[in-house]
């Protein structure tokens, strides 16, 4: 065990307080800092013997020992705000739908007192290494709150944009009874090295309805880690969308708890990587009540020596009867050096459910590329419709309009400009 100078104690009280006298927060929300610091002290950090680490590079996500232990002088990595913006199919405005908060993390933990029931709800801050840095380095993130009753019918974008090395955002969505909200949440950055490490939080009260994206569009040396946690009441239905598009390394863990009858949870998810980019995602639907639907729809595009790890897992409780659960993978291999890892899992109390799951790899079509072909379009440009409908299939699934035409933009720009032809969408410059 490794003994701790009372100084380095002193030091580390004094970086917390200071943070936190800058944003002025709270004194609950300093307290959680200082848990979480001298939780990632004594909690194991994760090694290639944990299950959800086996395939993963861990050096990717190696901090600087200045963030467990801060010298006198250190300041942490200065605070990015996150960015509001409304997207309504002909454009992006700064504004603010009639009735909903939106606010920085650093904003609505000064000023908003319901937030301490929403952040960490799941003590991750106390039991995981990363959750547990995330929370004493909190330097960005945002709250969005939509009041009871409220149909939102544009959608919501925040955006994160750091331009540090080391970002740990924090962001907590509440949609509260009776309303419905469309999200968009973009990380993006430029081509430095850096290192992210996102805890997202969403609260969905009875009969709530969210279509929400989470973008992974990072620039090329970014190593990013992001834990989202969907909380789930009685009648309450979300379509969470994953799509990994930029970055050297992302890691995703998601959690969706179906605490409430009649609820629906269904994950979309993407990926398009290329050159040596990785890709890992795991994935858990748990039903703790009965009359609940989760599904899973991922599809992995993977070219040059890219890689992906899919890890996905149904849990029903023994008090879930009549839970109804899916799961599928589909893997698109488009070199001989592209490797993909699918791991659907099922663990079931109850008797009487439906659960199934499946996956699937394949490289380009044979049949669609010579009905394609048939048709005049030269082998390159027929291999490029397959990848775009392979990809575009999931965007398609977000039942906003502008959202989609939104992601489908975001998608085409990243498959190149050749590509700009092929969705329901229609080449435009950048919103």
């Amino acid at each position: 065990m490794r003994v701790i100078p009372i100084k380095t104690v002193n030091y580390a009280c004094n970086v917390l307080q200071n943070l936190s006298l800058a944003t002025k927060e709270p004194h609950w929300s300093l307290a959680k800092r200082q848990a979480g610091l001298i939780a990632a002290r004594h909690l194991p950090q994760p090694t290639r013997q944990d299950e959800a680490w086996r395939l993963s590079d861990l050096d990717h996500f190696v901090l600087p020992e200045t963030y467990l232990y801060p010298s006198k002088d250190f300041k942490g990595s200065g605070s990015v705000p996150a960015r509001f913006s409304v997207i309504d199919g002909s454009g992006s405005r700064p504004a603010c739908p009639a009735g909903v908060t939106e606010l920085s993390i650093d904003e609505a933990l000064a000023s908003v007192a319901s937030l301490k029931s929403f952040f960490f709800l799941d003590q991750r801050h106390q039991r995981d290494y990363y959750g547990a840095l995330n929370a004493a380095w909190r330097n960005g993130g945002a709250w969005l709150d939509v009041p009871r009753g409220t149909a939102v019918s544009e959608t919501v974008r925040i955006e994160h944009s750091p331009a540090i090395a080391y970002y740990f955002p924090h962001s907590v969505l509440r949609i509260e009874s009776g309303s419905q909200a469309s999200v968009i949440e973009h990380f993006c950055g430029d081509d430095a090295e850096r290192q992210a490490n996102s805890t997202i939080e969403i609260n969905l009260a009875e009969n709530t309805s969210l279509q929400y994206a989470l973008v992974l569009d990072w620039g090329e040396r970014t190593n990013a880690l992001t834990n989202v946690h969907v909380y789930m009441q009685e009648g309450a239905s979300a379509n969470i969308f994953i799509f990994s598009l930029g970055g050297n390394d992302n890691k995703v863990f998601f959690q969706s708890d179906i605490a409430g009858s009649n609820a629906s949870s269904k994950v979309y998810g993407l990926t398009y990587a290329r050159g040596t980019q990785n890709f890992e995602v795991s994935l858990l639907q748990k039903h703790h009540t009965g009359h609940s639907v989760s599904d899973v729809l991922f599809h992995c595009a993977l070219d040059d020596n890219a890689r992906s790890v899919f890890a996905g897992n149904i849990d029903v409780c023994g008090a879930a009867q009549k839970s109804d659960a899916y799961q599928k993978n589909r893997n698109l291999l488009l070199s001989p050096g592209a490797r993909a890892y699918s791991q659907p899992q099922l663990e079931i109390i109850a008797n009487d459910v439906r659960c199934t799951h499946g996956a699937n790899f394949t490289s380009y079509d044979p049949e669609q590329e010579f009905y394609l072909q048939s048709r005049g379009i030269r082998p390159e440009e027929a291999r490029r419709l397959i990848v775009s409908g392979f990809l575009h299939e999931i965007a398609g699934h977000f039942q906003n309009d502008s959202g989609r035409l939104y992601l489908s933009r975001l998608l085409n720009r990243h498959l190149g400009e050749e590509w700009l032809g092929f969705s329901d969408d229609q080449p435009s410059e950048e919103q």
